[in-house]
């Protein structure tokens, strides 16, 4: 589906609950319609609220290898123990899975974020994540992601390998949006409903809202 399309669905649904006598859905690049602006400003934000959010399954096309990682050793516990720390790339928008074949008995698929719970154990030496399940934090708040990875045994020298959802940055009206039918619904309901609410109209917006919501269910 190219990105136009995508907005003109967007405007289907806006159109599908809108009782006004205005065709909402007569929407092209050529009307110059502010309604085709709104839609198209919005667009990459609704995408991106998606792929936060939705099974990973459904996002096997949009993930990411991340190659060439510097990942930087920092010791820990009087040097008993490692823990590897590395940057996020550029595009990062959310993590998938972070292995090591040579050291973790399990890949990770949960995260935790700065300052949870989890992250705190990870400061007590008899708490710490070990091989058999390892751990891997996310800082940085918002700004520049960082990834830190406990399980290492001082003289390990890690080996992972990353991949992760990157950040959807949208093409021209020509682009194709790589989403399967199931998302592009979900994602026309929610970017429908922040037109209607930076339209001032709340009530359409929750609408939308809910029908999204129901189908990422």
């Amino acid at each position: 589906m190219t990105r136009e399309e995508l907005i003109r669905k967007v405007a289907l649904k806006m159109d599908e609950i809108s009782s006004s006598t205005d065709v909402i859905v007569s929407v092209t690049a050529a009307d110059n319609n502010p309604l085709y602006t709104q839609i198209d400003d919005l667009l990459d934000e609704s995408i991106n609220d998606v792929l936060m959010k939705a099974p990973v399954f459904r996002l096997d096309s949009q993930a990411k290898n991340a190659e060439g990682l510097a990942v930087t050793p920092k010791k820990i516990f009087n040097e008993s123990r490692v823990a590897a720390q590395f940057s996020a790339p550029d595009d990062f928008l959310r993590l998938v899975s972070i292995t090591d074949e040579t050291h973790f008995q399990r890949p990770i698929v949960d995260f935790s974020v700065e300052g949870d719970d989890v992250d705190k154990r990870q400061h007590n030496r008899f708490l710490v994540a070990r091989k058999a399940k390892p751990v891997a934090v996310i800082g940085g708040g918002s700004g520049k992601k960082t990834v830190t990875c406990y399980s290492y045994d001082a003289g390990d020298t890690p080996s992972l390998t990353v991949i992760y959802i990157p950040r959807y940055v949208g093409a021209g009206l020509d682009g194709e949006v790589t989403l399967d039918g199931y998302l592009t619904d979900i994602v026309s309901w929610l970017c429908a409903g922040k037109v209607f609410a930076a339209q001032g109209d709340m009530g359409k917006g929750k609408i939308c809202d809910d029908n999204a919501a129901a189908l990422m269910i």
